[in-house]
């Protein structure tokens, strides 16, 4: 995947086209979860920002980027078909709302609901 980031600083978690984007400190608290897997990317600035200098001064910050591959209700991190966001059980839940989460569309789930 190629990003180009359109603001800055960014948010702990970020949601883009269905991949998610993660400061090193909130991916490694993630990385004990089931449910999604890491996947190679670029990250750049977007060049129409930059050339307007919104990006004076400014460096892209290291993000993690993953892919949710988990199931509903089993694994950790799930998508499911007619429920919008990424679905988060209790658990990762108490580890993710102590970061910055920007407008990432997460819901906390209950397995057995």
């Amino acid at each position: 995947i190629d990003l180009n980031l359109l603001e800055l600083p960014v948010p702990d978690l970020s949601t883009v086209y269905g991949a998610y984007l993660a400061t090193p400190e909130l991916a490694e608290q993630l990385r004990q979860f089931s449910g999604f897997r890491e996947r190679q990317f670029t990250l750049g600035l977007d060049p129409q920002a930059e050339e307007l200098g919104q990006f004076e001064g400014k460096e892209i910050p290291e993000l993690i980027c993953f892919e949710v591959i988990g199931d509903f209700p089993r694994d950790d991190f799930a998508l499911r078909e007619k429920v919008p966001g990424l679905l988060v059980s209790e658990r990762a839940w108490d580890v993710i709302k102590r970061f910055n989460i920007g407008d990432a569309d997460v819901e906390a789930y209950e397995p057995n609901s």
